[in-house]
């Protein structure tokens, strides 16, 4: 069995987070908002294009690809489907890979020394989106960090 995924891990969607009530508790609306904007939507139809263009019409592919077998409510896909097929299906089974990360970007929200503005001592690592995994971005800055950190502590 061969499963393809594909994920935009550049999404120009916005996520939304909404309180549910006062009690802290109580657990938040998260809406991912998976490919509600249109250059969402064009990006992943090319790329769902593109990579049944490699898994079925490719000699070095054909040969481990018999057909697809599509969840229940779905038509089966090929390169000559419809944007809206592939608009079904990318809104049935739209996901991501992200790891969610800040809410703000850090321009925003952090000075150069990574301390949150108007915060004296607390600072943060990591706030902003990125395009790909977030341990070699999370380990960048947070080398960065630790530089910082300890140049501010030698400066006493």
């Amino acid at each position: 069995m061969l499963v393809s995924v594909l994920y935009n891990l550049n999404r120009t969607s916005v996520r939304q987070i909404t309180l549910t009530s006062a009690d802290p508790l109580a657990p938040p609306l998260i809406d991912p908002n998976y490919y509600s904007t249109e250059v969402d939507i064009l990006i992943i139809r090319n790329a769902l294009r593109k990579n049944m263009l490699v898994l079925i019409q490719t000699e070095a592919r054909k040969c481990f690809i018999r057909s697809e077998v599509p969840p229940p409510r779905l038509c089966t896909l090929s390169t000559t489907s419809s944007d809206e097929e592939l608009g079904h299906s990318v809104g049935v089974l739209a996901d991501s890979c992200s790891h969610l990360t800040g809410t703000r970007m850090m321009g925003k929200v952090l000075d150069s020394e990574l301390r949150i503005y108007e915060i004296e001592m607390p600072r943060v690592v990591f706030p902003s989106k990125i395009a790909a995994h977030n341990q070699v971005a999370v380990y960048a800055v947070a080398e960065k960090a630790a530089d910082i950190i300890i140049s501010d502590w030698r400066a006493y």
